[in-house]
């Protein structure tokens, strides 16, 4: 049985989703702090470089979210109470992946978006 304190201890460790790319260890991570509140997130705009290992610490300011990229498969929830969950993975192709809020969060949320950029290594 899950209870309250192992959801929270489950959602503070790194969490890669099934399907998604693997971060690889022993190199350099991105690291980028992300904000949900109604009806945002802060940045809205992710830039990462397409390869590179990314690790998002995503929070909320205000209520439950959810933060999704359907194509990466990542889909997680963001508590309320400004727990932070982490997101690792491994930069995709580049190209702009929509980000969304995937747990409703009022009236707003259908307008809550983000937008990853990855940019092709410079040689």
């Amino acid at each position: 049985m899950l209870t309250p304190r192992i959801l929270t201890t489950l959602m503070t460790l790194a969490i890669v989703m099934p399907g998604a790319p693997s971060v690889r260890t022993g190199v350099p991570v991105h690291e980028i702090e992300i904000v949900a509140k109604k009806f945002t997130f802060e940045p809205s705009t992710i830039n990462v470089v397409a390869g590179e290992q990314v690790r998002l610490v995503i929070r909320s300011a205000d209520t439950k979210h959810g933060f999704a990229i359907e194509k990466l498969k990542i889909d997680v929830d963001v508590p309320k109470d400004g727990t932070p969950v982490t997101v690792e993975f491994t930069a995709p192709a580049a190209g702009r992946y929509q980000v969304e809020c995937s747990d409703f969060c009022g009236l707003g949320h259908r307008h809550m978006k983000a937008e990853l950029v990855s940019a092709a290594p410079s040689r």
